[in-house]
């Protein structure tokens, strides 16, 4: 190969060589900036099909204009040794891809993911804004650039479409990089939200440097949760982008950009006729409600507060009863004989019953909690109690449960009296936080744990 092709660039050394040729550094000898020089030979290619995909490459950034995506330059072919030498030309941005970064071990906080998040989304929608609409097909962590300045590119345009051919004209093309693809588009049928899922999974591979082969998968969905540390509202984004059913995916990036930029503001989520994105930190007790709710990052922690008069009267009757088992206690020893060994025996139960009796009352005067974290679900139901803990992704089910009742007042009919209870169930085990809660109350401590576990799990 030529130092200098077409008279006019200059090639300095090769960045890079795939199935579709090989990348040069050059420098435009005309106006004196560095370009990329992309060559494809071809004898070297095994199918017509990559020809295609340069030349639509070629076009498609004919007619794109964006700060953000490498400028179209030049496109020509020649002839050398019996064989065709096709050439595009583009921008050269300096900078590293993001493959190579998460390659070289640096670590994205959440902040800097989701910046690169809007960015990206800003450079899609001007695509998905064109007529038609261009899809790029490609998106993963090798085609997209960050610069000196942190300015975020997209590059690669070999597989995108629409942009000059119409978006059925060849959808029983596969292209792309597995792992990024979702389903839709391994079965040929790309629209603007495929490139919403690559976005997703790029995004999911910053955050957990895990590849998306990686993931176990349920029920076709990527279970990528316990590999990222990320705020809840942000994976419930996360959640819309990599949906594998497209009615519920994000349709497209301006309605993506939009919801994340309502997330950062930290406002409530539920428009463009697609299902809220679940945000806990908004989720508020019931009106008069003592209970407490924390949210910070990834733990969340319901606490319970202590029901004293509800569990007076219980109070009150352990004191009597004990008052009375110590009083017939004393009066048995004072028997003579073995007779007095008997009845002392005999007390022995009661004293039991005492003394759980009063157990349950310490525990109603104490607070109860429930802490959940993405691994699991701690639970204290009193200060005499020990700490149940159940991983999160062994709960089954989490309803409420009547706990307490006043059966006179139930026969009458008239001032029912009843208190409900949070009733977990992990395999065989079943946990009930009973608290005196009302309905409502115990409906809504459910509720959070539910929309917990369908975000982690």
């Amino acid at each position: 190969m030529a130092d200098v092709i077409n008279k006019r660039y200059e090639i300095k050394k090769q960045l890079g060589e795939g199935g579709m040729g090989k990348t040069y550094l050059a420098l435009d000898q005309k106006s004196g900036k560095q370009v990329v020089v992309k060559l494809l030979c071809l004898k070297s290619v095994n199918e017509w099909k990559a020809v295609e995909l340069f030349e639509r490459e070629a076009r498609t950034l004919k007619n794109i204009n964006h700060p953000f995506i490498p400028d179209y330059l030049d496109y020509f072919t020649r002839n050398k040794n019996g064989d065709t030498e096709y050439y595009l030309v583009q921008e050269y941005i300096e900078g590293d891809n993001l493959a190579g970064q998460v390659k070289d071990g640096r670590r994205f906080t959440e902040e800097q993911v989701f910046e690169i998040a809007e960015k990206l989304l800003s450079i899609l929608a001007y695509l998905q804004a064109l007529r038609p609409p261009v899809v790029h097909r490609d998106i993963n962590p090798k085609n997209i650039i960050v610069d000196h300045k942190n300015e975020v590119y997209l590059v690669d345009f070999g597989a995108a479409r629409g942009a000059i051919t119409g978006a059925g004209s060849d959808g029983t093309t596969v292209v792309g990089t597995y792992g990024y693809m979702p389903m839709e588009q391994l079965m040929g049928r790309a629209s603007p939200a495929s490139d919403l899922y690559a976005l997703g999974m790029t995004l999911i591979y910053l955050l957990s440097h895990t590849e998306p082969q990686d993931f176990p998968l349920k029920n076709m969905k990527i279970m990528y949760k316990k590999f990222v540390s990320v705020s809840l509202r942000y994976l419930s984004f996360l959640d819309r982008l990599v949906e594998p059913d497209t009615a519920k995916r994000l349709p497209d990036a301006k309605s993506a950009l939009s919801l994340l930029a309502r997330l950062k503001r930290g406002a409530a989520l539920d428009s463009g006729g697609y299902s809220a994105v679940i945000d806990l930190h908004n989720l508020l007790p019931p009106f008069k409600s003592k209970i407490r709710f924390q949210c910070a990052d990834e733990m969340c922690t319901v606490t319970i507060p202590a029901k004293i008069i509800k569990s007076l009267p219980l109070g009150i009757f352990s004191v009597f009863w004990f008052s009375f088992i110590a009083l017939w206690t004393m009066l048995v020893f004072q028997i003579p004989g073995v007779f007095s060994v008997f009845f002392g025996l005999f007390s022995i139960p009661f004293w039991l019953v005492g003394f759980f009796l009063i157990g349950k009352t310490i525990n109603g005067f104490s607070t109860a909690s429930v802490k959940l974290t993405p691994e699991s679900v701690h639970i204290k139901r009193g200060v005499l109690r020990p700490t149940v803990t159940i991983p999160l992704d062994q709960v089954q089910k989490i309803g409420i449960k009547e706990v307490r009742t006043n059966p006179q007042a139930r026969n009458t009919g008239l001032g029912q009296s009843v208190s409900y209870g949070i009733e977990l169930e992990a395999g065989a085990k079943t946990i009930l936080i009973d608290k005196f809660l009302t309905h409502n109350e115990a409906q809504w401590v459910a509720q959070v744990a539910e929309k917990y576990k369908e975000l982690y799990s």
